[in-house]
């Protein structure tokens, strides 16, 4: 599934937490958001990991599932790179 992670938050330490862990798991796309293609294992995965960094009492962090529907009509403007999926060949 793909997913765009948008974030905000507060304190620089975990923040810069937060975006390491993201690039473990997307393609950093702007400031503050991250555009994944997880499995459903993979996005329980992560929404814990973020529970784990972030101080609920303060930052927020939001989980957008797209649909393929609505991934095939994202669009492009300017400088942005649409993540696409790596292909991979197994023999």
């Amino acid at each position: 599934m793909r997913v765009v992670v948008v974030y905000d938050v507060r304190d620089n330490r975990r923040r810069k937490r937060l975006h390491t862990l993201l690039k473990g798991y997307g393609q950093w796309q702007q400031y503050s958001v991250f555009e994944c293609e997880l499995s459903q294992k993979k996005y329980f995965e992560l929404v814990s990991r973020v529970k784990y960094i972030i101080d609920e009492s303060e930052d927020s962090v939001l989980f957008y599932k797209l649909c393929a529907m609505c991934v095939t009509q994202t669009q492009s403007i300017g400088t942005a790179i649409l993540y696409e999926e790596e292909e991979v060949l197994v023999i």
